[in-house]
């Protein structure tokens, strides 16, 4: 996106419309028509606690996401909007401007990460994949137990269980 000379208002407000607010507006009608379809689809069954839930969690998500893109764009609409009616506008604003987009699209793509589980458990293969090669070897030792007072090795669970039985029977 690039930033168009204050004394081009036209261009400046064509900029604001076809960068922004169309944008936001099409986002919009998309996820409302997603929560939409997904309220309407539980309806249809009998509403439980993990329906209702299933909806505020994806009213949450689509809330943030909403949030992040508004959070890209507002800084450029300022400048916009302060450019054509102040002489000059602040450079700090300007560059504010110029970075938060960027800074928004990578917020948006690690929030879309955090937010989607299954995306999350792709990502989270592929990353243990990748660097599987630099993870630290670990013993192989196996952890003991205390049960009754007596320390019970889980793999020899089976002997220990046969040696209970035959001091059992000797006893008898």
């Amino acid at each position: 996106m690039c930033l168009v000379l204050p004394k081009y208002a036209i261009h400046e407000f064509y900029l604001l419309i076809t960068s922004f607010i169309i944008p936001i507006v099409i986002i919009s009608i998309i996820y409302g028509i997603i929560y939409y379809h997904t309220v309407r689809s539980t309806a249809n069954f009998q509403q439980s606690l993990h329906g209702a839930k299933r909806d505020v969690k994806l009213a949450r998500n689509i809330l943030i996401l909403l949030g992040i893109f508004l959070f890209g764009g507002i800084p450029s609409t300022t400048y916009i909007v302060v450019s054509n009616k102040v002489e000059s506008a602040p450079g700090v604003l300007f560059l504010i401007a110029i970075t938060t987009p960027s800074i928004a699209i990578a917020i948006e793509k690690i929030m879309t990460i955090v937010l989607n589980r299954d995306i999350r458990q792709v990502f989270k293969l592929r990353w243990i994949k990748w660097f599987s090669c630099c993870k630290t070897h670990t013993n192989r030792v196996q952890p003991i137990t205390y049960t009754n007072n007596r320390i019970i090795n889980p793999t020899n669970t089976q002997k220990s269980q046969q040696n209970k039985t035959k001091t059992l029977n000797t006893r008898i």
